[in-house]
């Protein structure tokens, strides 16, 4: 991790583990860029109500996909969700704590995401980002992503590996 000795260890979490997962991955979006990726903006009460849908749908949209936590020796600092699909390894989600941006732990989940492409033998890296995330659409970029297709609130970005 840029700018601590603390190492990154990616763990896979189990099934009895998702609901929490989901809330902590809710929790990073919520969060991501002072709330812009939120559908009501910041928290408020409608935001809130938000939550059980969000993570009851979030179980249904990685159903299939491998969900790590990303953790220093103490805390989860990120999450990332990968789901292989026809042709390409999807990152389906890629959040870490506010306190622990811009200090290269995406970088590392990316980083991590091309391995786990490697050993599945795929030659391509997708993901979605919303429009208004410039932070991450910059980060991406400079991974060597590239925009693909314009959505209504987002972009899907691909890698060839």
């Amino acid at each position: 991790m840029a700018g601590s000795s603390e190492p990154l260890r990616f763990v896979r979490v189990k099934r009895s583990e998702h609901f929490r997962f989901n809330l902590i991955e809710l929790h990073y979006f919520v969060e991501s860029e002072g709330g812009v990726a939120m559908p009501f903006g910041r928290a408020n009460i409608v935001s809130d109500l938000f939550v059980i849908p969000y993570v009851l749908l979030a179980e249904v949209i990685f159903f299939r996909a491998e969900r790590f936590y990303i953790k220093t020796e103490e805390h989860v600092v990120g999450v990332i969700v990968l789901r292989d699909k026809p042709g390409h390894l999807d990152i389906a989600s890629l959040g870490v704590a506010a306190e622990y941006r811009r200090m290269g732990i995406a970088a590392c989940a990316l980083r991590f995401a091309e391995e786990a492409a490697a050993r599945l033998g795929e030659k391509r890296l997708q993901l979605s980002v919303l429009k208004r995330n410039l932070p991450a659409q910059r980060l991406y970029l400079k991974f060597g992503f590239f925009p693909t297709k314009k959505m209504q609130w987002s972009l899907i970005m691909r890698k060839t590996l």
